[in-house]
């Protein structure tokens, strides 16, 4: 949609690479996500390695989906897990509750929101290692210079007057959490946000 023109921009979780830079724009960075886990409580996995043999649920095309396949064939998890796609991440939660799958693997805010609107959000956990981190770009369309930035004169605004931070911790910060879970900013996150934005971005909206 954004390349055919329908959409302008699209606000997500969606990781800058080169590959879909060859045929959209992104912004500056304005997040960054990390793949996890979810499974039961029951199942004691602490690495990816612990799914060997396991039945892992992940997104069909995904980054993750290939991954996962990968270390499969290359021994690095062995036996290889058997990797099952589904068409969306509710569908996945939904075998994992159903017994299914043993683990679904995306990112985690995703997993996080599955968890939190779960019936029994006790039962299940998300955590590390990270498969793989990634930074997030706003997505534009390509070749549009003065619409790119705006969208960057934008964000870069709302980091140094502040504003950024207040919506994140309004989000993910505190004993009640927008989200409906804690997520601290990333240091290294915190660093790249600040020092992408050039001198003066404060008076943009001036």
């Amino acid at each position: 949609m954004i390349v055919n023109g329908t959409l302008d921009w699209v606000l997500g979780t969606t990781g800058k690479n080169i590959r879909r830079e060859e045929v959209i724009d992104f912004s500056y960075l304005n997040n960054a996500v990390c793949v996890q886990m979810l499974h039961r409580k029951s199942n004691n996995f602490k690495s990816y390695q612990d799914l060997a043999g396991k039945r892992v649920g992940v997104t069909i095309g995904s980054v993750e989906f290939r991954t996962l396949t990968a270390m499969g064939k290359s021994g690095e998890i062995s036996p290889p897990p058997k990797v099952i796609g589904f068409e969306k991440h509710s569908l996945g939660f939904l075998a994992l509750q159903q017994g299914k799958t043993d683990a679904h693997v995306t990112l985690d805010v995703t997993l996080n929101s599955l968890r939190i609107k779960s019936k029994n959000p006790d039962d299940w956990t998300v955590h590390g290692p990270e498969l793989f981190c990634m930074p997030n770009g706003i997505l534009l369309a390509e070749d549009d210079s003065d619409w790119t930035d705006t969208v960057n004169g934008a964000l870069c605004y709302l980091v140094k007057t502040g504003e950024y931070d207040r919506i994140y911790k309004d989000w993910f910060a505190g004993n009640n959490p927008k989200a409906g879970f804690q997520r601290p900013l990333p240091t290294a996150l915190r660093y790249v946000l600040d020092n992408q934005c050039p001198s003066g971005s404060e008076k943009w909206l001036k």
